[in-house]
């Protein structure tokens, strides 16, 4: 079981290396406006410490020694970490090969319907508004 469990967070550790782990901060910098770029970022890397640190401190020894147990709490954050899946399919539009002035825009949107246009956009198209704002467009 020891071996089983070293496998498991060996692989883990891998693969959040190779995607996630180097990919949110990438895609933080770059698609943040140029006059907020710093700001920003740092917001976004405060949020994205505080909590992870908040939740590594106190949280999951309570876990671990709780009823839980270990087991219990490495289940517990699987299943807390596959909530990012849909997170990431409706909320991160590709960027790849696009410069920021076409980067900025597949983000504005100010409403729950606008929000709703941007989700479809990224389920189509990867396009985020961008998506929408072709068809309406070529339509006008």
């Amino acid at each position: 079981p020891g071996l089983a469990v070293l496998v498991m967070v060996v692989g883990y550790m891998f693969s959040f290396g190779i995607s996630w782990g180097f990919g949110a901060w990438l895609y933080i910098s770059e698609i943040m406006p140029l006059r907020v770029r710093g700001k920003a970022v740092g917001l976004c890397t405060g949020v994205n410490w505080g909590p992870a640190n908040v939740i590594s401190a106190f949280i999951t020894p309570a876990m671990i020694a709780g009823p839980m147990g270990p087991g219990g709490a490495l289940l517990f954050f699987g299943a807390l970490s596959t909530l990012v899946v849909p997170m990431a399919l409706l909320g991160l539009p590709e960027t790849k090969g696009k410069t920021l002035e076409e980067i900025v825009p597949m983000f504005r949107f100010a409403t729950l319907a606008d929000f709703r246009r941007f989700v479809a956009g990224n389920l189509r198209s990867g396009k985020g508004m961008a998506h929408g704002a072709g068809k309406a467009t070529g339509a006008a």
